[in-house]
């Protein structure tokens, strides 16, 4: 068990000590009526005994447990923290060589020194750095998630009729397809199109815009997420290549059936325009890398863990454009990069 140095701290003292030197956050979900009903007690006493203890934590007992017993996946929370802040002021330091897309126009008012790092593991551990409260558009990252919906509604063999899964060695945007007409992979933007086109089929696009969202706001835990209308109606009004990429596959008969194209962009753009704060991706991560359960909730988001294997799968052979081979190369891990300079990296079971 961690312990604090203060020799008159109260038993209530170390509790919240032990719950936040090993990275647990005040509205975890899992603790955040534990502490409540902590606070509560705290007003009228100072010291805890057992039979309060065990009332008080009993709904999260396997989890405080797990505490006391310093089995969490960072044992060594405070270390891993340490560790983190320092990669983080150095890479922070480097000189800014990056620059701001001006090709979707809602973009280019961006904070070209927005910087931030936030690490969620799948025990719900969290480290955040920098400006992790800010909010991003989900862009490229929502076509990770619509890539699963559609293995979970058509299932594998299906899928494969419709999107590749080799790297296409161009840029993420490109007008092109396979020689049997479909996307390369899920990853780029004709295969994100094309998983758009997939799922929720038969439904509006108000109520496929409902349906999306539910999944990420479980992947995340519940929190809220936002729609950023500048974005999307920017994108939308700049679409000519998604719109070319869509009559490509309709040329080439890869669409389903019946597609509506104009319905399907704008629902893709929908997806793109989903806002989530910083700390809320790496809470996105942490539920790929935990099979497809959220952390936070130990909610299963995915019911076919295979889905999400087949996923990361992608991630890591095509997630960084142009860049992937160097990338799996040199790091090893999958990772989705966007446009608006988010990118997620799964560590599967860490």
């Amino acid at each position: 068990m961690v312990e604090i140095e203060n020799e008159d701290a109260t038993h209530i003292d170390k509790i919240k000590y032990l719950i936040k030197s090993n990275g647990l956050q005040k509205d975890d979900p899992r603790i955040v009526f534990a502490m409540h009903q902590l606070q509560q007690f705290e007003k009228h006493q100072k010291e805890l005994d057992f039979d309060s203890f065990k009332m008080i934590f009993q709904p999260c007992f396997s989890m405080m447990r797990r505490l006391l017993d310093n089995t969490f996946t960072y044992p060594d929370f405070t270390q891993k923290y340490e560790k983190a802040k320092k990669i983080f002021d150095e890479v922070k330091a480097m000189p800014n060589e990056g620059f701001i897309p001006d090709y979707i126009p809602a973009l280019r008012d961006a904070d070209e020194d927005g910087f931030a790092v936030s690490i969620c593991t799948v025990d719900g551990q969290v480290i955040n750095l920098g400006d992790y409260n800010e909010k991003s558009c989900m862009h490229a990252i929502s076509g990770v998630i619509s890539y699963l919906l559609s293995l979970e509604e058509l299932g594998e063999d299906e899928v494969k009729n419709f999107i590749g899964s080799e790297p296409s060695g161009n840029q993420f945007n490109a007008l092109e397809l396979m020689a049997n007409g479909i996307p390369h992979n899920p990853l780029n933007c004709a295969g994100s199109l094309m998983s758009s086109s997939l799922i929720f089929q038969g439904d509006s696009n108000a109520k496929k815009f409902e349906s999306y969202s539910n999944v990420v706001k479980k992947m995340i835990g519940g929190r809220k997420v936002n729609f950023n209308n500048e974005m999307y109606l920017s994108e939308v009004e700049h679409a000519h290549a998604n719109y070319s990429l869509l009559y490509m596959m309709e040329e080439t008969k890869a669409l389903p059936d019946n597609t509506d194209i104009k319905k399907t962009l704008q629902f893709y753009t929908q997806c793109c325009s989903l806002n989530l704060r910083i700390q809320d991706f790496s809470i996105l991560a942490a539920t790929l890398a935990n099979g497809g359960i959220c952390p936070l909730t130990e909610e299963r988001c995915f019911h076919d863990s295979n889905s999400v294997k087949l996923c990361l799968s992608e991630l890591l052979s095509s997630g960084m454009n142009t860049h992937s081979g160097q990338w799996e190369f040199e790091i090893g891990l999958p990772t989705k990069s966007a446009v608006s300079g988010v990118t997620v990296m799964i560590i599967p079971n860490t």
